[in-house]
């Protein structure tokens, strides 16, 4: 690694796109994500995106369902982080995706098992 080259948190493909990572969870993980530096504020005249969305137990999962096909579908989009309790609302809506190569989609671990007071059911 070269010592005068920034270290950055996103991946350069081979035609010279960045491809970002997005978070969806907690506030606690997801500030300590975007002070690690994966924050992104991207878009054209008067559209911004942001590349994470913090969830509490007041957030409406419709919208977290909605924020997440809006970043699945954006082709500088490399890696999705969803915490573990809220990644069991969007798995239903994943699993009726088109999959594709990128972005991957991976499921974080939660530090409080009772973060958003959600429970899943064990069978």
């Amino acid at each position: 690694m070269d010592l005068d080259t920034p270290a950055h948190t996103h991946f350069v493909m081979d035609d010279g796109h960045r491809l970002l990572i997005a978070i969806i969870a907690d506030e606690t993980t997801t500030v300590g994500f975007l002070l690690a530096g994966i924050g992104e504020c991207f878009g054209g005249l008067g559209k911004k995106h942001i590349n994470f969305m913090i969830v509490n137990k007041e957030t409406n999962m419709n919208d977290v369902q909605k924020y997440f096909i809006s970043i699945y579908e954006q082709s500088n989009i490399g890696v999705i982080l969803i915490a573990a309790d809220i990644w069991q609302h969007i798995l239903p809506l994943y699993g009726k995706m088109k999959r594709r190569m990128l972005p991957i989609v991976l499921e974080i671990p939660i530090q409080n098992k009772d973060s958003l007071k959600i429970t899943r059911k064990l069978n």
